[in-house]
């Protein structure tokens, strides 16, 4: 067949080998997918080994190839001849768009779902950031990590992603946050500490100082011995938790996830349940008047 391709195109102008070629990478595709829906996975991969030979800058065929492999159970040594982050490395000037394109990412974020535990992930992640948004590559590495800690307890795995994402921006609080309770989970206490300290650093908004300062009595407390340590943090955050409320400070919902359980060790830490009671209720009435203010039907 690739010979009867080739004598085809030795006769055509430059247009027509173009457009022909076009046609011919949309058939192949068209037919990988049904042989896909057909659930004959081995016929759609060799599809796409002949799409990419047809055209090999398309970066979803490559991702879709990657899916395919890993699926009918090609060894890491088939996948690694892949170089698909050796390619995307080479070729980021010209594959700008591409990368920024929705199918991608969204091909992208599938495999790092389904693979969130494979060596070859994390390459392919680092290979594409140079050319995405920062805020999206953060996003797609913490998405990952997440998977990688909470659906496979891998969290030496997880602090490498997480990394990653603070030599993008070594301030980004979500990550920190994130990050000290992964350095937890392994029983480093004094990294989850440290890690929790940055947090309340880089801080610059109430909302940020709350989570932040949460994220540090969880660090402290768990650690064990350092009580004394946790006590002025607590009343730290209990004043600014009372400053929100009596200013009746709206906020989105990105801030309501992290305030709605950041009063959970109030109790834990000072025996006084009426006053840890009365400031629970009051973040909860802040939360709901917040939720109505965004939906108000």
């Amino acid at each position: 067949a690739q010979m009867v391709w080739n004598m085809v195109l030795s006769g055509g102008s430059e247009p027509e080998v173009q457009q022909w070629s076009q046609d011919l990478a949309s058939l192949l595709d068209q037919s990988s997918e049904q042989e896909v829906k057909a659930g004959n996975l081995d016929m759609a991969w060799a599809l796409r080994q002949h799409l990419r030979q047809i055209d090999p800058g398309n970066l979803i065929n490559l991702l879709k190839l990657l899916r395919l492999s890993v699926k009918i159970g090609l060894d890491h040594e088939t996948l690694a001849k892949l170089s698909i982050a050796e390619f995307i490395q080479e070729n980021l000037s010209i594959l700008q768009h591409d990368l920024n394109d929705t199918e991608f990412l969204k091909n992208l974020r599938d495999i790092s779902k389904e693979n969130c535990l494979e060596p070859w992930l994390l390459p392919i992640l680092k290979a594409c950031i140079p050319a995405l948004n920062p805020l999206t590559a953060i996003n797609l590495l913490m998405f990952t990590a997440s998977e990688a800690a909470h659906s496979a307890h891998r969290f030496q795995l997880a602090i490498k992603y997480a990394e990653v994402c603070l030599e993008i921006d070594p301030q980004q609080i979500e990550v920190l946050s994130h990050l000290s309770n992964f350095y937890k989970e392994i029983g480093d206490f004094n990294q989850s500490i440290d890690i929790a300290l940055r947090a309340v650093q880089a801080s610059n908004n109430i909302f940020d100082q709350i989570n932040s300062l949460t994220t540090l009595i969880r660090a402290l407390l768990d650690s064990g011995g350092r009580w004394h340590e946790v006590l002025p943090i607590a009343q730290e955050q209990q004043s600014h938790l009372l400053d929100l409320t009596h200013n009746q400070t709206l906020f989105n919902r990105i801030y309501l996830y992290r305030l709605l359980n950041c009063t959970f060790y109030l109790n834990y830490i000072k025996d006084d349940p009426r006053s840890s009671r009365s400031l629970q209720n009051q973040v909860l009435a802040l939360c709901e008047a917040s939720i109505h203010h965004q939906n108000p039907n």
